[in-house]
């Protein structure tokens, strides 16, 4: 192999070797391009979880700042029991630090008994799957509340249930309320019995004889109540003679006189007779110009005067 031969052999063995470089260079930088992307995308997803725990934790502030403002007792538990969130009205009423429940179970916080009975419950929600309503009655201190509870299901966009929510929230004061409301309801019908007696007073004057005497004005309302007391009190004293006296009545109009005379009907109808006493002269032309005939009801002048035709008549059927 002359000289020249030689120096063309290894110029090729460079130029081969220069392309061998240059294709370990290019491989070298893509690779290092390749995990720069991957870096600059790791660097770009951890900015971006960065961002979404820091929404997060906004949030839950949020959620937090929320919760705290209720007067209502909330707080929630997972599958393991373990209470995942809670308010300050649950810290409160427990009388423990805020946050100080948070996951610990209901056997770490309460006595054995109770945290039993709380379980138990909080089993029978799980196992239904549905929202369970109670009214509870506990003492907070020296003091007795009411309490409506709502414990329901937590469920995943799957409906896959992932744990326990509890709402309590105290209604003493409702409950009171409404006692008090029920007794005044009560007193209210008390007293309007009391009145229902006094503006329809019956008054038995012997063995046979009522008297049933209607002072001030008589409105449709008032009417069906002479009636009833009439219709009552024959039944309740076995009376065959009542006395109807209206002499303190004021005014009187078509549907009263229909209702007197009606009442007569009914009282006639039981076996007694009803005496109309007490007829002013005013009363009677206001009768008149209504054009009510007051047919075979008996009627007097004065009280005096249907009493003695009731006691005579008394006596006459003995």
């Amino acid at each position: 192999m002359t000289d020249h031969e030689a120096i063309e052999e290894e110029c090729a063995h460079l130029r081969a070797r220069v392309v061998e470089l240059e294709r370990a260079v290019h491989n070298h930088r893509s690779k290092a391009e390749e995990r720069e992307a991957v870096l600059a995308a790791e660097r770009a997803a951890h900015a971006e979880a960065k961002e979404e725990i820091a929404e997060l934790r906004r949030l839950r502030i949020l959620f937090q700042g929320l919760l705290d403002a209720s007067p209502a007792l909330y707080f929630v538990k997972d599958l393991e029991w373990k209470h995942a969130v809670s308010n300050k009205a649950f810290d409160d009423f427990f009388q423990v630090p805020h946050g100080h429940s948070l996951g610990k179970t209901d056997h770490e916080l309460f006595p054995k008994e109770m945290a039993d009975d709380i379980r138990a419950f909080d089993n029978r929600v799980l196992d239904h799957g549905a929202t369970v309503e109670t009214e509870d009655v506990v003492r907070y201190r020296d003091e007795v509340r009411t309490y409506h509870t709502v414990k329901f299901p937590i469920r995943d966009e799957g409906g896959a249930i992932v744990g326990l929510g509890v709402i309590a929230t105290n209604i003493t004061e409702r409950r009171q309320l409404e006692a008090k409301r029920s007794a005044l309801e009560a007193h209210i019908d008390t007293q309007r019995a009391t009145l229902h007696e006094l503006s329809t007073p019956l008054i038995p004057l012997s063995s046979s004889v009522v008297l049933l005497p209607l002072i001030g004005t008589i409105d449709s309302q008032r009417a069906r109540q002479v009636m009833e007391t009439l219709l009552d009190g024959i039944g309740k004293y076995r009376a065959r003679i009542v006395i109807l006296d209206i002499t303190g009545v004021r005014v009187i109009d078509r549907e009263v006189a229909n209702a007197l005379i009606q009442s007569a009907q009914a009282a006639r109808l039981l076996g007694a007779e009803v005496v109309l006493t007490g007829i002013q002269p005013h009363l009677a032309q206001i009768l008149v110009e209504l054009g009510i005939n007051l047919g075979a009801i008996v009627t007097r002048g004065t009280l005096e005067g249907g009493i003695a035709y009731a006691m005579n008549g008394a006596l006459k059927a003995r």
